[in-house]
């Protein structure tokens, strides 16, 4: 089975600071990653390098069987709004929209109409809890209805490969098993990838593996 990330050498410095030294690991469809380590160890940079936000100073990405630094910036877009879903510690909502039209933006990216885009983000968004917020926009709603928002914009195009960067930080106990479980299930179902940062042990132990972020390398 062909995975769906490989990394090899991966590296990354900021400054004179090296955070990624030779990163080397693979993802395979259907598998539940979690990379673990302390506070400013480089685990939020990773995920930005897997999911094309930032490009490594070197080594070799691979997603989805090509390598990204062949990838024109047209085709590295279309592989973000299609393949990869992203769900990361600070939402980045767009507060002029409403909860519903914030989840339905993908879909309009991927040239879906009003109609067929409302119709797959009712789902989730009821699923999430948020059915009552539809019409509100973030501003209007609590943090943790932010995040679970952001999640349904992270699965509703059914994407290959979830990055995840903290999703239970802002929820409480309940609403965080919601997205623990949904976040598993999304991915398990149709047999995508799941690479989860979190300081979360609850959530760490429902992963088929843990990979601990040790000086710039993963163990």
């Amino acid at each position: 089975m062909t995975p769906l990330i490989e990394s090899e050498g991966l590296t990354k410095t900021f400054g004179a600071t090296p955070v990624l030294k030779g990163v080397n690991f693979s993802v395979a469809p259907g598998e539940f990653v979690c990379v673990w380590g302390p506070s400013g160890a480089g685990k939020s940079t990773l995920l930005h390098l897997l999911g094309l936000m930032t490009p490594p100073d070197g080594g070799t990405l691979r997603l989805f069987g090509e390598e990204a630094s062949t990838l024109s910036a047209k085709k590295a877009a279309e592989m973000r709004n299609r393949k990869i879903g992203f769900l990361f510690q600070f939402h980045h909502l767009l507060p002029d929209f409403s909860v519903l039209e914030n989840v339905m933006i993908p879909l309009f990216l991927r040239g879906e109409s009003k109609t067929d885009a409302r119709r797959q983000a009712l789902p989730i968004l009821e699923r999430l809890g948020l059915g009552h917020r539809l019409s509100h926009r973030p501003a209007e709603t609590s943090g943790g209805e932010q995040q679970r928002t952001a999640l349904a914009r992270a699965l509703v195009v059914e994407p290959a490969l979830v990055l995840a960067d903290e999703p239970t930080g802002n929820l409480d106990r309940e609403n965080g098993g919601k997205v623990e479980d949904l976040l598993e299930e999304g991915v398990r179902a149709r047999g995508a990838a799941l690479v989860l940062v979190t300081h979360n042990e609850a959530l760490a132990r429902r992963a088929d593996r843990r990979l601990t972020l040790v000086d710039g390398r993963l163990i």
